[in-house]
């Protein structure tokens, strides 16, 4: 009997597993799947994977879904796309500026919404770990910054945080997950150099784990997660307390006031209004992304990788400058003014407005 009431019990636990994994399958940016401990996350969000509102949505369904699953013990993410794995913020979002309401609903108190998603990744009980086999730049290299663990292709993975070229600072988190992560001076390298990292140096500076051959990179990773997921129990728990991510609050603030600030300053408005001021549309689109380290040098991260980065982007930072604006309720004059094809002039702008004092809240 007592065999029996086990067996029975095992039998509906793994039904009300199943079904409430096929309750949260239903996304629309993402692919789940769940085998031996594994939850593994495939990003879909066609073509390069922008870190728009619904990819922001399904990240936060996904992980708060997982969170409360016992029988998930590792969660690694990967990409469908082999060039990206989160290409950049969704350009589009200049036209939604209250599209965040419902997201902010979702996140921990005294952050804003891109520092809400990498707190809850930082504070999920699972394992994360990123599978890098393409590039991830401002969005989407915080996010990577903020699991657990990040392996990348060597010759295929690049990382970037490119905001200063818009005259703004990282405001995702990203500042506080590199100094942790890297230290103060290899992050100030890379926020203010926001050059294109390849694998190699990336995991010399300890943005990455390790670098891998990329032939080599799944297997790595997967045989990683399941033997992980295979510990005894109650090991992956312990660990996690006992290595618990740093307190970041008074960082988080200390980043969101700086990435605000800046939009009061008129370079901001001038890189928003021309995004080739900022190399966003140049000739060679590697001139303002210079790739970092010997990959680099010896061709190993190719021209057409980093040149479909930055092309398939080319309005991107401008646009997004924008977008801030409108969330941060801070106005910016245009700095530039057009008298003919081909040429500008400046001219004269009023003196910029301090920024709102108003309470932060959940928004940017």
């Amino acid at each position: 009997m007592i065999q029996l009431l086990c067996f029975l019990d095992t039998v509906v636990r793994t039904q009300f597993r199943l079904a409430a994994m096929n309750q949260h399958n239903d996304y629309t940016t993402l692919r789940l799947a769940h085998e031996n401990g594994v939850a593994r996350v495939t990003i879909d969000n066609a073509p390069v994977n922008v870190l728009d509102v619904a990819l922001m949505t399904d990240l936060l369904r996904v992980l708060t879904a997982l969170r409360d699953d016992h029988s998930v013990r590792v969660i690694a993410f990967e990409s469908a796309n082999p060039d990206f794995f989160i290409a950049h913020v969704d350009m589009s979002l200049v036209d939604q500026p209250d599209a965040f309401d419902l997201l902010a609903a979702d996140i921990p108190d005294g952050v804003n919404v891109f520092q809400g998603l990498g707190e809850v990744l930082r504070r999920q009980p699972q394992v994360t770990i990123v599978k890098l086999a393409g590039l991830a730049r401002g969005g989407g290299a915080e996010f990577v910054t903020a699991a657990d663990m990040a392996f990348g292709a060597v010759g295929r993975a690049g990382l970037g945080q490119v905001e200063a070229l818009m005259g703004i600072v990282p405001g995702g988190g990203g500042t506080q997950y590199l100094a942790d992560r890297v230290g103060r001076n290899r992050a100030l390298e890379v926020v203010l150099g926001a050059g294109l990292f390849d694998a190699a140096t990336a995991e010399r500076y300890g943005w990455l784990n390790r670098a891998l051959p990329a032939e080599h990179l799944d297997a790595f990773v997967d045989g990683l997660a399941r033997d992980i997921a295979a510990l005894p129990d109650g090991v992956v728990e312990a660990a996690k307390h006992a290595i618990a991510p740093a307190d970041l609050s008074e960082g988080y603030q200390r980043e969101h006031d700086a990435w605000r600030g800046q939009f009061v300053r008129p370079a901001t408005g001038g890189r928003a209004a021309d995004p080739r001021r900022a190399g966003a549309r140049c000739s060679d689109p590697r001139r303002r992304a210079r790739p970092r380290g010997p990959v680099a040098q010896s061709a190993q991260v190719t021209e057409t990788s980093v040149g479909w980065a930055w092309r398939s982007s080319a309005l991107l930072d401008c646009v997004v400058s924008t977008w801030f604006l409108m969330v941060t309720d801070v106005e910016i004059p245009s700095t530039e003014s057009v008298d003919e094809p081909g040429k500008r002039r400046r001219r004269h702008l009023p003196a910029a407005s301090a920024p709102s004092s108003a309470p932060r809240g959940n928004t940017p």
